[in-house]
């Protein structure tokens, strides 16, 4: 894992993702960018409904809020990064040399699509999944148009162990979790401990499950595996009431691995997850 990418608005939510991208950064020695993205062209606006009367009217002042938004946005990556390294220590990251802050603007999601192409690993706060329009388009935008795993921060989480803990491997035999799992083996071979989650319903899943274990025996990474009960539950609850329950410190997952839209309409393990993950959770389309 050589470039990590992080979303940063400057919101007080989005700090706890932003520190564990420092801490990622520095586990990997990994080069960290955060971008801040301001919506000020016009045209843009349009896309989202706007008259062109309106468009003139605030595009001078949109200008100006944007550039305040981004420099305090700014000071405040900066202000934090120093913090972190005089906290930790760490002689892996240096500001000038392994980490850099890019302000751009435009729409979200065509940025987003094509900063998060040409990286390892995207961070974004769970707070942004839970935004409106069109700031949840960039979130969105990194789980579906870059092809890289997303890594989603809860709004409050303080991290414990970000690498070297306990993870849990959600698994269901789909595509999805497939990718999830071989773009997330830089992270479990770190990981002390690893167990996999599979529904208990499913008895096909659970016995995937051993050829899981299997797999990563070949990485010599060690992991036990736990059938979850779903009955009471939905898959997403279920699953993250038994990552608590074993105390992990992150989770893998694959990322609507049924249909989008039925999911966000009818609720999946991804959705729930989106909004109500305790835990860090990497995900990957």
């Amino acid at each position: 894992m050589k470039k990590i990418l992080n979303l940063f608005f400057g919101e007080v939510e989005e700090f706890a993702a932003l520190e564990f991208s420092f801490h990622m950064a520095a586990e990997f020695k990994a080069y960290l960018q955060s971008i801040h993205i301001s919506i000020d062209d016009p045209g843009v606006y349009a896309e989202i409904g706007m008259t062109a009367s309106v468009m003139h009217a605030i595009e001078a002042t949109l200008k100006t809020e944007n550039l305040k938004k981004a420099e305090a946005a700014k000071k405040i990556y900066h202000d934090k990064f120093l913090t972190f390294l005089e906290k930790h220590n760490n002689p892996q990251l240096v500001f000038d040399q392994h980490s850099s802050w890019t302000h751009i603007s435009g729409f979200p999601s065509d940025l987003v699509s094509k900063y998060g192409r040409l990286c390892d690993l995207i961070i974004v706060s769970q707070h942004l999944f839970n935004k409106k329009l069109p700031f949840v388009s960039s979130a969105e935008s990194a789980l579906f148009e870059t092809g890289n795993p997303v890594l989603v921060v809860p709004n409050v989480h303080k991290a414990k162990k970000v690498l070297g803990g306990k993870v849990a491997l959600a698994w269901d035999g789909s595509i999805q979790s497939s990718r999830a799992l071989h773009r997330s083996l830089p992270i479990l071979q770190k990981s002390k401990e690893i167990v996999i989650l599979t529904a208990k319903e499913e008895k096909n899943k659970a016995a995937h499950a051993e050829d899981v274990l299997t797999y990563l025996s070949y990485y010599n990474i060690k992991a036990h595996h736990k059938a979850v009960d779903v009955k009471d539950y939905s898959v997403g609850e279920a699953l993250m009431i038994n990552a608590l329950s074993e105390k992990v410190d992150s989770m893998v997952m694959g990322a609507y691995t049924h249909n989008r839209y039925r999911q966000m309409v009818f609720g999946g393990a991804t959705s729930f997850m989106l909004g109500h993950a305790e835990i860090p959770i990497f995900m990957v389309h």
